[in-house]
């Protein structure tokens, strides 16, 4: 027999029609601005194809793979770059093969190799960001779906377009994409950030009494501690936007 906390029903069934009123209502975004970028977008790609075609390194990957060169394969940029010119690999996948993620290629001093991976962004934040909006646009709206019932934890997902994935990491990307969407009249945008919702959820479900003390006693830093195990260094020798910053996002997360 399935039984229902009624608290827990109400919190989803309130948020879920929160949800679609916020659907309704639709996020304004600047037409004219989406559709310049995404011309621009296309023209920067195709200027920065015709400069890897016209270079030493394109040369060598057309006499390694010849009428099978494809430069969209980055398992051919990998074999070109590792093997072919004889650079270092970063990583290396479990079978011992060159890796061909962008971080494999960090040690690699080459123009090339930067504009590749520019282009591949440029390729991604034009079709699938901009494109994916500009589908959706309605009269300089969109109305994304945003649902409560997609995954086990019931933690919102979206879609149509996915406005829980708007590109962050990548300063350049994340800065052509967010200038999309503008407040309306009178209005302004803001962003605010739960800290450590993710971390404090966990620790009402687990109740690891360690986790609830770093959350409890403002004193603590757990990611401090973690980098202080890690590089074995002491909590002053601890730089936030060092060691810490690298164990939170590289370690602990």
């Amino acid at each position: 027999m399935i039984t229902c906390d009624k608290s827990a029903y109400k919190l989803m069934h309130n948020a879920t029609v929160a949800l679609s009123q916020v659907e309704s209502n639709g996020i304004r975004i600047d037409e004219a601005y989406l559709f310049q970028s995404m011309k621009d977008i296309e023209e920067k790609i195709a200027t920065n194809e015709k400069i890897l075609r016209n270079s030493s390194e394109y040369r060598v990957w057309r006499k390694r793979f010849g009428d099978n060169t494809k430069l969209g394969s980055k398992e051919q940029l990998a074999t070109v770059v590792f093997d072919c010119l004889g650079f270092k690999s970063k990583t290396k996948t479990a079978t011992g093969k060159h890796s061909s993620d962008e971080g494999a290629f960090a040690d690699v001093d080459l123009e090339f190799v930067k504009i590749y991976f520019q282009n591949e962004k440029l390729k991604k934040a034009g079709g699938t960001y901009f494109a994916g909006i500009a589908r959706e646009s309605i009269n300089g709206y969109v109305h994304p779906n945003f649902n409560l019932h997609t995954t086990i934890t019931y933690r919102s997902s979206s879609d149509n377009p996915n406005f829980q994935n708007i590109p962050k990491r990548n300063k350049e990307i994340a800065g052509l994409i967010r200038r999309c969407y503008i407040p309306r009249d009178g209005h302004v945008l803001c962003e605010v950030d739960f800290s450590g919702a993710e971390v404090r959820v966990s620790a009402c479900y687990n109740k690891d009494k360690n986790l609830l003390n770093y959350i409890k006693d403002s004193t603590t830093d757990m990611h401090r501690d973690v980098a202080c195990q890690v590089f074995m260094l002491k909590p002053e020798e601890v730089d936030k936007k060092g060691p810490r910053d690298c164990c939170k996002n590289m370690f602990v997360f």
